[in-house]
């Protein structure tokens, strides 16, 4: 397993456009694409099949709620420098918290960019190091979650030819 970059760290917001404005015009970081809740609820429709039928009614239930705010931000992508971004995910009040429950403000997850994710998880798994299963998210990238000692969450990814944070720039 070879890690590459440090992909991304993710927060979530109070106020999207403070953060964007401070990230942005103070730091001069570069605002490259945002994903909706649409974008979100079209991906996890398509996992749907993948699943067994209590997860199914679970994410049926969730992509319902993500359907009503479809039009909402889900999350910003900055670029930091090449290959390497920060996430911000706007906290809604009236929206159902998501994944429930997780209604702070502040550090969300931590990105590691690996050459070959399958690889990657194959010799995590030898060495005893739990993870998730791989799953290609919306942003058309490759992903897989785990815990730090200290329950602190990792996200492992590889990009795809098709990553939206190689490929798309919404200004």
């Amino acid at each position: 397993m070879q890690i590459c970059n440090t992909a991304h760290p993710a927060y979530k917001v109070q106020n999207l456009e403070n953060s964007l404005a401070f990230y942005v015009d103070g730091l001069g970081l570069k605002k490259i694409y945002s994903l909706t809740f649409k974008d979100l609820a079209d991906t996890m429709e398509q996992d749907l099949h993948q699943m067994n039928t209590e997860e199914q009614d679970f994410f049926r239930s969730q992509i319902d709620m993500l359907r009503k705010k479809q039009d909402k931000i889900w999350v910003t992508f900055l670029e930091v420098a090449d290959r390497q971004y920060i996430e911000l995910f706007p906290a809604y009040k009236e929206l159902e918290a998501f994944p429930k429950g997780d209604d702070h403000i502040g550090y969300l997850h931590l990105a590691l960019e690996v050459d070959d994710i399958h690889q990657a998880k194959e010799e995590l798994t030898k060495k005893g190091i739990k993870t998730d299963e791989i799953r290609l998210g919306p942003d058309f990238t490759y992903q897989m979650w785990m815990k730090d000692p200290d329950r602190n969450p990792l996200e492992l990814m590889e990009y795809t030819p098709k990553a939206y944070q190689l490929h798309r720039r919404d200004n």
